[in-house]
């Protein structure tokens, strides 16, 4: 019910105001609970899966050459994450890096425990959006230039590694200490306890 009223009436009836972000957090939870708890039923092979994600891209560039020649908006279909094929893509490309076996990496793990803390940094609201695309990296004057795919790319990689640097500097100096005053202090064990007999 969540993704008919979330993704299929935008896409499809071209309404935009059933979408609303604690909603979409929460339709996106759910779909990623049903993914960990029934996927490894349906096991794909890496090349069925990354197979999904071509397909997927391919009905996606379609989409916009097709919406482009009827007229209407070319990135109906994408434009926002709750746009069905925007949909379809992402949980592809999750579903196939997901089973992709890449091994231990420090520095993908470091790197990953940030990409929360940039989500909330850069886009926490559409006054923080305005302010980083719209006015300091003024994106929309790059539409028509030659070297905007050069300049979208550096654009978002300086804004993830800025914000990752943002992030991992707070867990490092801020959370970890914090953290570690309050789990350490006597009023948090004597309320651990208390909540553990609680459950006894």
């Amino acid at each position: 019910m969540l993704f008919f009223f979330y993704t299929v009436i935008p896409t499809f009836f071209i309404i935009n105001d059933t979408f609303d972000e604690t909603g979409w957090y929460i339709t996106m939870y759910l779909l990623g609970g049903y993914i960990r708890l029934y996927l490894d039923e349906i096991r794909l092979k890496s090349v069925k899966e990354f197979s999904l994600v071509i397909v997927n891209l391919i009905l996606t560039a379609g989409s916009i050459l097709v919406l482009d020649k009827l007229s209407y908006d070319p990135y109906h279909m994408v434009i926002n994450a709750n746009k069905l094929l925007a949909v379809t893509l992402a949980v592809s490309l999750f579903i196939a890096f997901k089973n992709l076996n890449t091994g231990y990496s420090k520095w993908i793990n470091k790197l990953s425990s940030a990409t929360f803390g940039v989500l909330l940094i850069h886009a926490n609201s559409d006054a923080m959006r305005q302010f980083l695309w719209g006015e300091v990296l003024k994106v929309t004057d790059f539409y028509n230039s030659d070297y905007l795919i050069i300049y979208a790319v550096l654009s978002v990689l300086a804004v993830y590694i800025i914000c990752s640097m943002i992030e991992l500097f707070r867990i490092r100096f801020i959370e970890k200490p914090v953290l570690n005053k309050i789990y350490t202090s006597k009023l948090f064990n004597k309320l651990n306890q208390s909540y553990i007999d609680l459950w006894q």
